[in-house]
């Protein structure tokens, strides 16, 4: 199993400033994105080309005397998750065009610097069409690395190609267990793992016990999307809920299909629960639907603290209500 793993956002934000500077992208809303895709290109053609050992063999092979470097992107543009797609293609684009106004990747083997080339795929959302169009780029196109899978749905049909065609493979936003315990060799991450995440949620939520701002022994209500990632990340609250007994009880966990237009049953079980503390694992589209019903149903907890994955600036222009107040991890 390989993957990289950031640990400290800070290093990636580094260039940041300069990046918005020279981007003409579309609004402040892409920035989160655009800092971790050049993050992932950079770390991509640093391991591929300037020594890590699993790319280099399969480089030379694919690209012998070319005068440039394909990369494959596939990532959702249209259907439900084409707007953070969009951000993610454009973020990559832009450190591939950073890349290449600097002169371009420095190949050992040829002993000179080469552009990159993306090659570009739109998955339309679609976990069906994706791994298809992730084994077209590495096949047919002789691409010699892949970045895509926008989320765990849509990355974890893709993971099974980069191993059969020996080419490596980034995923900006799948994270899930399942995807990354399996042993294969050419696959990578650039988040932590989702188990993790729920992990230090409510590592984090013990802090504040700890430091007295909230209450021993509090009920937690956790309601999250209906796959490997929501699973996951229950895993992670539960595996430190038991470990720290004392700290918090679950009494409440169900899961929610994604897209769900209508979370009005879910809230009302989470209210009948009486937690204290409400969790969420969703993306964009679910959480922004969900927290509004919320919202509106006029429920408070001490806490509500949501995994999105989305952008903020979405969320918060899509959550109106005054006095609103939310955490993203």
């Amino acid at each position: 199993m390989w993957r990289f793993i950031t640990k400290n956002s800070a290093a990636m934000n580094g260039g940041a400033t300069k990046t918005r500077r020279s981007a003409a992208l579309k609004g402040r809303a892409a920035m989160s994105v655009v800092i971790l895709a050049m993050g992932l290109v950079v770390i991509l053609m640093m391991g591929l080309v300037m020594g890590l050992g699993i790319g280099a063999p399969v480089f030379a092979q694919k690209t012998g005397g070319a005068s440039e470097i394909p990369i494959g992107v596939v990532l959702p543009i249209t259907g439900r998750e084409g707007k953070p797609g969009q951000y993610q293609k454009e973020g990559i684009e832009l450190a591939i065009k950073q890349i290449n106004d600097s002169g371009g990747i420095l190949v050992k083997q040829l002993g000179k610097k080469l552009p990159l080339k993306e090659i570009f795929y739109d998955d339309g959302s679609d976990s069906a069409r994706s791994p298809v169009l992730v084994e077209r780029a590495m096949s047919s196109d002789g691409v010699v690395a892949v970045l895509g899978g926008y989320s765990t749905a849509l990355g974890e049909p893709e993971s099974v190609m980069p191993d059969r065609y020996q080419t490596p493979w980034i995923t900006p936003g799948a994270a899930a267990t399942s995807i990354f315990s399996k042993g294969y060799q050419y696959i990578f991450g650039t988040l932590s793992p989702v188990e993790l995440i729920g992990y230090t949620t409510a590592e984090f939520l013990g802090s504040l016990a700890d430091q007295g701002k909230l209450k021993k022994g509090l009920k937690l209500a956790l309601a999250v999307e209906n796959t490997d990632h929501g699973i996951d990340y229950v895993n992670g609250i539960e595996r430190w809920v038991r470990e720290h007994p004392g700290y918090f009880s679950v009494a409440f966990n169900e899961k929610f299909d994604l897209g769900s237009t209508d979370f009005s049953g879910l809230l009302q079980k989470v209210k009948n629960t009486h937690a204290d503390i409400f969790l969420s694992d969703a993306h964009l589209q679910d959480y922004i639907t969900m927290h509004r019903q919320y919202l509106q149903s006029g429920m408070h907890h001490q806490m509500n603290q949501s995994y999105l994955r989305g952008n903020l600036v979405v969320v918060k222009a899509s959550l109106s209500a005054g006095g609103e107040i939310y955490r993203r991890l």
